[in-house]
């Protein structure tokens, strides 16, 4: 019984996990591999992780480095029909995608 709460002790939090995903979805970005980084996010519902306002920025600023200004309004679409809060940085990714 003692293993098995070590065992759950170190399991990441739902969290912990989430801001994991967001870090290989930065890393992604910087590679421009945006449509990895796209892949990475709608795989996060079938992992039981809900995206939140900084996945969809990681991915957004993958898209905004691409050049993918269709992709980065959509998603920056997506994220306002989820009544997400979205901040400046994600207006402002948004915008420099278009440039």
């Amino acid at each position: 019984a003692a293993d098995q709460e070590k065992v759950v002790d170190t399991m990441p939090s739902h969290h912990e996990l989430l801001k994991m995903r967001t870090s290989s979805i930065a890393r992604l970005g910087r590679q421009r591999e945006w449509q990895q980084a796209v892949a990475a996010l709608e795989r996060l519902p079938r992992q039981r992780l809900a995206p939140d306002v900084f996945v969809h920025g990681a991915v957004m600023g993958a898209m905004e480095k691409s050049h993918q200004w269709k992709g980065a309004l959509q998603l920056l679409r997506d994220v306002l029909e989820r009544a997400l809060k979205c901040d400046a940085a994600c207006y402002n990714t948004t915008i420099s995608a278009c440039e």
